[in-house]
C-alpha cells in the first residue's frame, strides 16, 4: 500500500500536476487545500486555484474539488473513476445539474492514487438535517419536488444518445435485477462478519419473486440519496454528486433506494426528510414520464436493504482488514444493518 500524502505535500504534488497538464495557463496557486469529511468510496479535497501568467497577473480564483481513490478499501470496493468521471461529463448540459470536470488520471505516481478533478458547486447544502430547519424548511416541499424531479428526468435521458453505452456495461433488460442481486448477494457473503439471516432470507425472497423487464434501460445513479445532492435555500437541487456506483438498469432501482427508511433521519413519515412517499413517487412519475409498477418498486425496495447491507459489510471488512482506518465503516455496519433488516421485514409483511 502507498503511503498516504500529507496536505502540504498534497499541495505541491497537485500544483505540479495542474501545470503539467495545461502548461499554457501559467502557473497553477492552490490555496486552501483541505480535507473534507465524508468520502466513503473516495477522498475528497476542497481547493481554490489560481493562474499566473509570466507577466505576474493572476487569474481568479476557482473552486475545485478533488476526489482521490483511498489508501484502501472504501465503501465500494468495485466502483470505477473512469466510469464515474465520464457519466458526469455526458451529463453536463442535461437537466441533470452536475459539476464541470476537469482532469482524469489513473497513474498513481502524481498523487499517490488515482483522481480526479471538478467543479466545486458553491453556496449550497448536503445536510438533510438542514429540511427541519430555517431557510430551508420554508422550501422543503420544493426541494423534494427538485429532488425527485431530477430523478425522474435522469430516467428519461438515452444512454445511447449520450455515448454511455459504450462506457457502462450493456445489459438485456430482463437481466437487470439478477445482475444487480448476484452482485450485491456476492458483496455481502464475501465481507459480512457474521449470520445474516434477515439479509439471507431478504435474498431468497427476491430470487422467488423474479421482475419483468424494465420500461426503459437507463441511466441509473446507483445512490441517489439525501446526503448526495446540494440544496439552495431557493428551493431548487444544484448538483447531483457521487456518481461511482452508476450503471445501466432499471430507472426503479434508483427511486426505491430513494425512499429507504435510512435516508429519512429519524422521521419514518418523511422519505429523505423531505417527502411522504406517495408524494415522492408522484414526482418521480411526472418527470419521469412513467407509471410505477408498485410491487416492482417493492421489490427493489427490498434489493435496495441488501444492497445497503452490501456496501456496510464492504466498508467493515476493509477497517478490520487494515486497509483502511476509518472508523465509520464500521459504525455504519453496526448502526445501519438494524436499519435495514427491519425494513426489509416490513416489506415482506413479517412485522
Amino acid at each position: 500500500m502507498p503511503e498516504p500524502v500529507g496536505l502540504q505535500e498534497l499541495n505541491e504534488r497537485l500544483s505540479a500536476y495542474i501545470e503539467f497538464k495545461s502548461p499554457e495557463e501559467g502557473k497553477a496557486i492552490i490555496g486552501g487545500l483541505q480535507r473534507l469529511p465524508g468520502g466513503s468510496s473516495r477522498e475528497m479535497y476542497r481547493f481554490h486555484l489560481r493562474r499566473q501568467s509570466t507577466g505576474g497577473e493572476e487569474s481568479t480564483a476557482r473552486a475545485l474539488i478533488l476526489r482521490k481513490d483511498p489508501p484502501g478499501q472504501g465503501l465500494v470496493a468495485a466502483s470505477e473513476r473512469r466510469a464515474e468521471f465520464g457519466v458526469i461529463r455526458a451529463l453536463r448540459g442535461t437537466d441533470v445539474p452536475v459539476p464541470d470536470v476537469f482532469w482524469l488520471e489513473e497513474d498513481a505516481a502524481h498523487l499517490g492514487a488515482p483522481f480526479f478533478v471538478l467543479a466545486e458547486i458553491t453556496g449550497c447544502e448536503t445536510n438533510g438535517a438542514l429540511f427541519s430547519k430555517l431557510p430551508y424548511s420554508a422550501v422543503r416541499n420544493s426541494i423534494a419536488e427538485s429532488k425527485w424531479s431530477i430523478l425522474g428526468k435522469l430516467a428519461r435521458l438515452d444512454p445511447e444518445t449520450l455515448g454511455l453505452t459504450s462506457l457502462l456495461p450493456v445489459t438485456a433488460p430482463e437481466e437487470c435485477w439478477q445482475r444487480e442481486l448476484a452482485f450485491w448477494e456476492t458483496m455481502v457473503e464475501n465481507n459480512r462478519l457474521g449470520p445474516q439471516p434477515i439479509t439471507s432470507a431478504t435474498i431468497r425472497y427476491l430470487r422467488r419473486h423474479p421482475l419483468p423487464p424494465p420500461h426503459r434501460l437507463s441511466i441509473v445513479h446507483g445512490d441517489y440519496r439525501t446526503g448526495n445532492f446540494l440544496f439552495g435555500s431557493d428551493g431548487k437541487v444544484h448538483g447531483v454528486l457521487d456518481w461511482e456506483m452508476a450503471h445501466l438498469g432499471d430507472p426503479l432501482e434508483d427511486l426505491a433506494y430513494s425512499l429507504s427508511r435510512q435516508w429519512a433521519l429519524g422521521d419514518m413519515t418523511l422519505r429523505g426528510n423531505l417527502a411522504p412517499l406517495e408524494i415522492a413517487i408522484a414526482q418521480w412519475e411526472r418527470a419521469s414520464g412513467m407509471v410505477v409498477d408498485q410491487e416492482a418498486l417493492r421489490w427493489w425496495r427490498l434489493f435496495s436493504t441488501v444492497k445497503c447491507q452490501g456496501l456496510w459489510a464492504s466498508g467493515a471488512a476493509g477497517w478490520r482488514s487494515g486497509l483502511t482506518p476509518d472508523m465509520v465503516m464500521v459504525m455504519a455496519a453496526w448502526s445501519c444493518g438494524a436499519t435495514h433488516e427491519r425494513e426489509a421485514l416490513e416489506l415482506m409483511d413479517h412485522l
